[in-house]
């Protein structure tokens, strides 16, 4: 079901609660729907911005969203750089520190515990939602 964009800052400031399997799974559709529903501008999404804050995002890969739950930044590189980046909850854009690489910690949406490495893009963006799980706006 596709949700509405939450822009309320003190509600996306929240950190998220684990996601549960068995109970929030109606949730991997529900944010797929509205990341699809934003295509065009959208890199990738967390459940708290669809109005749940549960640790559930999803990322566009190959051009499709896929979903990471409950995802840990386990490594990080110490290359960094300075990336302009925007936000569905946010107006304009903002500059914000991101690292080259990362080591992500993850569960499919199968149930099955993952280790990934990711870089360049794909990286930023999972950055930057893993940030909206902690509270964390750019």
């Amino acid at each position: 079901m596709i949700k509405d964009i939450v822009k309320d800052i003190e509600f996306l400031q929240q950190k998220s609660e684990p996601f549960v399997f068995g109970k929030d799974d109606y949730l991997i559709q529900d944010i797929i729907d509205t990341a699809e529903e934003h295509r065009d501008k959208c890199a990738g999404l967390a459940c708290v911005q669809i109005g749940t804050p549960k640790k559930l995002i999803v990322v566009k890969i190959n051009n499709k969203f896929v979903p990471f739950i409950n995802p840990v930044i386990i490594k990080r590189s110490q290359q960094t750089y300075i990336a302009t980046e925007a936000c569905l909850s946010l107006e304009g854009t903002r500059q914000v520190k991101r690292h080259k690489k990362i080591k992500l910690g993850y569960t499919t949406a199968d149930g099955k515990t993952k280790v990934g490495e990711f870089d360049g893009f794909t990286a930023q963006v999972i950055q930057h939602e893993c940030d909206h799980l902690r509270g964390i706006l750019i």
